[in-house]
């Protein structure tokens, strides 16, 4: 009896689903809240949009800043903020709406499954591993503003793109990155990660274009931190 040889999965296809199950529970909550924004406007689209952290272990973190800045500035989509701490490393990425008026769309399961594909993609193969938590939340672009926008609304073509997500750099966009020596993360009933402030000063500082897009591995050993 001859016996069928399944081929192993490539590392990135296993990688990848891992992940994907790690965060679709946050997900899927972040998706019926923007139905419950969208059922509740006049119109069926809303200026409402699923926001992205992700947090990955790594050594001495706060060692490693330089290289962790120029690795998040390699990224092909490069994330709004970066937050580093002595153990953990948080990548936030937002809708980066550059042009006139407020952003609308109208948010489906497929379509935020979509940008959740997006932000997978954009992490295979980089340093930012491994992944031991993912949040998920809802970012109302009208609501944060300031003052009340008087732009018509913009609508986003059929559904925006995880590429909307990212800081432009060549055309003068900043990263934030936020040093943190302490900074702790607990669970919440609603299953998302809250943050529970900084043990120390924290330090933040605006990045731009990079010298090179060569991504710089992290150190790596056991070595004691300084």
């Amino acid at each position: 009896m001859t016996q069928s040889i399944v081929p192993a999965l490539p590392a990135a296809r296993i990688q990848y689903e891992r992940w994907y199950q790690l965060g679709l529970q946050a997900v899927l909550t972040a998706t019926t809240r923007l139905k419950q924004i969208q059922a509740a406007s006049v119109t069926s689209q809303i200026s409402a949009f699923p926001r992205f952290t992700i947090f990955c272990a790594v050594q001495c973190g706060n060692d490693r800043v330089t290289a962790i800045k120029q690795a998040a500035l390699a990224l092909k989509v490069v994330p709004i903020e970066v937050d580093i701490s002595h153990d953990q490393v948080a990548l936030t990425f937002g809708l980066n709406w550059l042009q006139a008026g407020l952003p609308v769309w109208q948010p489906t399961d497929a379509r935020v499954l979509h940008l959740y594909d997006g932000l997978l993609t954009n992490l295979l193969g980089t340093p930012f591993q491994p992944i031991t938590a993912m949040q998920v939340t809802v970012n109302d672009l009208a609501t944060a503003r300031l003052q009340p926008s008087t732009q018509a609304p913009a609508r986003i073509g059929v559904q925006p793109n995880f590429h909307n997500y990212g800081v432009d750099l060549a055309a003068g966009g900043l990263l934030s990155v936020v040093v943190a020596p302490a900074l702790q993360w607990q669970s919440r009933p609603n299953g998302l990660l809250q943050a529970q402030g900084y043990a120390g000063d924290e330090a933040e500082e605006l990045c731009g274009q990079p010298n090179n897009h060569k991504i710089i591995p992290f150190p790596k050993g056991s070595r004691a931190c300084s």
